[in-house]
């Protein structure tokens, strides 16, 4: 058991570094030559590094290391080991890439498309590392700060920290820069969320059936997966029916699909979206 808990941690620690990567070889590529402000750490590292010259890479260790501080005498342990690794490692990547692969202006002359793939290149990552037990960081851990002192609402808390970077963008920058990075922010919301959405999304099934014996079989020794097993009567018949509940992934809802399909033609599904399931075999809390 130990053995495989090891293995499934380090399997996310991969995906985790993988992650790390990907976004800061986005951001080096198509946001930073931009000056694309989208929230964040990196929002104000942008900010800052066209203010004092200071390099990106540089600020962003600073300020990320000043937050982390700043969570471990305000919030403990709490806010988590993954995000402090995603907090360096991410760091570090920056640091390389400037060193490695410096870029001074813009790969493409369509700012639109590249803020576009920055926007949902990143978020998806995000999305990514949420579901990982991680999070970048950054601002999230201030947003973490600004709820346990004013009881805030952590979503308000961020936006409120990530919009005022992209004011300030305004101000720095022209009004095009400013616009873009308002739009990105808003659109890095609703991708993520979405995001987590399709990454979480399973499927329910509630199932009436005259004979459910071979139903819940097959979903407990092919699938492994449990059900609920209900015993009903039907509202114009008036005849004893079996209701089994149960909730499975989706490439797994088309094999119980295909099953009832074939095996119990009689029997009556309903099929329903469900991002939301928690407990054993899907998400814990």
């Amino acid at each position: 058991m130990a053995v495989s808990s090891n293995r499934n941690a380090l399997f996310d620690y991969i995906l985790i570094t993988l992650c790390c990567i990907g976004t800061a070889v986005v951001i080096h590529l198509f946001q930073l030559p931009n000056h694309f402000v989208f929230g964040g750490v990196t929002g104000m590292a942008v900010l800052l590094s066209t203010a004092t010259g200071i390099s990106f890479s540089t600020l962003n260790i600073a300020i990320n290391l000043l937050l982390l501080v700043a969570a471990f005498l305000c919030l403990g342990r709490s806010f988590g080991l993954r995000t402090v690794y995603v907090t360096i490692c991410t760091a570090f990547c920056y640091k390389v890439l400037e060193r490695v692969l410096p870029v001074s202006s813009p790969l493409t002359s369509e700012p639109a498309l590249e803020a576009l793939v920055v926007t949902v290149a990143v978020a998806a990552m995000a999305a990514e590392l949420f579901q990982l037990g991680a999070c970048s960081g950054g601002t999230d851990i201030a947003a973490m700060i600004l709820r346990k002192y004013i009881r805030m609402d952590i979503g308000r808390a961020l936006l409120i920290v990530d919009f005022a970077t992209v004011v300030f963008s305004f101000l720095l920058y022209d009004l095009t820069i400013g616009l873009f990075s308002l739009v990105g922010l808003l659109a890095k919301a609703f991708v993520i969320d979405n995001v987590l959405d399709s990454i979480n999304l399973c499927k329910y099934f509630t199932i009436v059936s005259s004979d459910p014996t071979p139903i819940c079989q097959f979903i407990h020794k092919s699938l492994n997966r449990g059900a609920t097993v209900c015993q009903a009567q039907g509202n114009y018949t008036g005849e004893s029916r079996t209701v089994i509940l149960t909730a499975v992934r989706r490439g797994q809802a088309i094999q119980l699909r295909d099953f009832i399909h074939a095996n119990s033609p009689d029997a009556f599904m309903v099929i329903t979206n469900s991002s939301e399931i928690v407990g054993r075999g899907f998400l814990l809390e």
